[in-house]
């Protein structure tokens, strides 16, 4: 039996299904190559595409590094790798500044202060300044009960005459001694003759010279006429021998009325008559050294006054102006003589606050504070009424966070800046760290202190901030 034969499939139709296999394997191709090298869409936006089989596999390693861009940060020899974008190129720089300069905001304050001290037992009746006042070299900060005052001189001179009989019974073992200037200076007056015996000198003038430490004389007297007369005034002084200098008020009592004039060292004479003229003339005084220091030995005889009749010269530190033979050298009698010295020191600085009625600024600065229970009491020698620190320097106390506080050192140098004097900025280094710090929200933060140059617009209690180097 015949098996029926299967029907024949057309071949024209075959051929067609070829070609359609054909087509979409090429279209395919096309498409994917395409996409490879940016897309159909790439083609329309006018992206040229790869036309040869080199510039095909630069592209393709070029879009393989866009393909992994963490790894395209950086080559391994550390440079940046071409293509990259440049907004990676701050992030850096930035992270680079974080790690060299610690900054922080904080406010101006006056330095730590030095107490002012009483000279000798004094009774303050007032006090003319308070906290927070800025005061210049001469300015009134205490006046006295001038009779308990010279009540304490006397008591004083009385100690030097006990004292200098104590100094005279301890006599030992003899030995030379030359006498030097400890400051630079000028010799007002020389009081020791070569063969005088140190001690009747002592004694006699309680000094063997008087140096001016200062540069300045100063004359107090009661005004004929007060039109125009405040502190800072310029005045003429003049003296008998027909000399003039250029001099100033430094200091005008409002209890007493009187003013204090200084002027320079360099000419007049300790104790000579002078006049001062504002325009005409206001009054007249003797002629002080305005900060005085006496020259005193431990005993002897005087070999060589060096000095002697040379009055108004200038001295510098470490100049010899005695010498000395036949100088006891026993350890009592060292310390009787130190005792004496501080009696003499005593009576030297009560007698210049005698004068006036008034202990004056030492030097310019801010009252930083005054000190409660002093006035209307007895106060012995070197109690501290008030303390002035300097208005040459202030401190910008900053906040640094636990993290960077311990990259700080003292002596690093530091940059400030003041919010209310605009874009200035001012040289510092950081003078003290502290060692305890305060959490503030959960992060302990530390008082930085940056000591720095004052200007004149500063003002204690100004906000800024400062950044301090920390890899220098």
């Amino acid at each position: 039996m015949m098996k029926p034969e299967k029907k024949r499939k057309s071949p024209v139709l075959t051929v067609i299904l070829v070609l359609v296999v054909l087509i979409l394997g090429i279209v395919g191709g096309v498409f994917l190559n395409e996409t490879m090298n940016g897309g159909f869409l790439g083609n329309l936006g006018g992206r040229t595409s790869v036309s040869t089989s080199a510039d095909a596999d630069a592209f393709q390693q070029q879009q393989a590094v866009y393909a992994v861009p963490t790894a395209a940060v950086v080559n391994p020899a550390g440079a940046p790798v071409p293509g990259q974008a440049d907004s990676a190129a701050p992030v850096a720089a930035q992270a680079v500044e974080t790690d060299n300069v610690v900054s922080g905001d904080g406010t101006l304050t006056a330095q730590d202060g030095v107490d002012v001290l009483t000279p000798a037992a004094v009774t303050i009746i007032q006090l003319p300044v308070k906290a927070g006042d800025e005061v210049t070299r001469g300015d009134v900060l205490a006046r006295v009960d001038r009779d308990k005052l010279q009540d304490t001189l006397n008591a004083l001179k009385a100690q030097r005459d006990q004292q200098e009989q104590v100094v005279k019974s301890l006599s030992g073992e003899k030995a030379s001694e030359t006498v030097y200037s400890p400051v630079k200076g000028r010799v007002k007056k020389v009081f020791a003759d070569e063969g005088e015996d140190v001690q009747t000198v002592m004694s006699r003038d309680g000094a063997l010279a008087l140096l001016s430490t200062d540069g300045l004389m100063k004359v107090i007297f009661v005004p004929t006429d007060t039109t125009d007369v405040r502190v800072g005034a310029e005045v003429t002084v003049k003296d008998d021998r027909g000399n003039s200098w250029d001099g100033r008020i430094a200091t005008l009592s409002g209890a007493t009325g009187e003013v204090t004039v200084t002027f320079t060292d360099d000419g007049p004479e300790l104790d000579e008559n002078v006049s001062v003229y504002l325009g005409a003339l206001i009054g007249t005084g003797s002629a002080k050294i305005n900060s005085p220091l006496t020259i005193t030995a431990t005993g002897g005889t005087v070999d060589d006054a060096k000095y002697q009749n040379k009055e108004n010269a200038s001295v510098s530190k470490g100049t010899a102006l005695f010498v000395l033979r036949d100088v006891p050298i026993s350890d009592d009698y060292k310390t009787a003589l130190t005792k004496r010295q501080d009696i003499l020191d005593q009576i030297t600085q009560a007698s210049t606050v005698l004068d006036s009625g008034e202990i004056v600024a030492p030097e310019s600065g801010i009252v930083d504070v005054v000190y409660p229970n002093i006035t209307n009491e007895s106060l012995g020698k070197d109690t501290a009424i008030l303390s002035l620190s300097s208005d040459e320097t202030l401190d910008m106390v900053v906040t640094v966070d636990e993290m960077d506080v311990v990259k700080l050192a003292v002596g690093q140098s530091a940059t400030v800046t003041v919010n209310a004097m605009g874009g200035q900025t001012f040289s510092g280094s950081v003078k003290k760290i502290a060692f305890v710090g305060k959490n503030q929200g959960g992060i302990t933060m530390y008082d930085v202190t940056i000591q720095m140059d004052n200007a004149p617009e500063m003002r204690v209690g100004m906000s800024g901030s400062a950044s301090i180097a920390v890899n220098e």
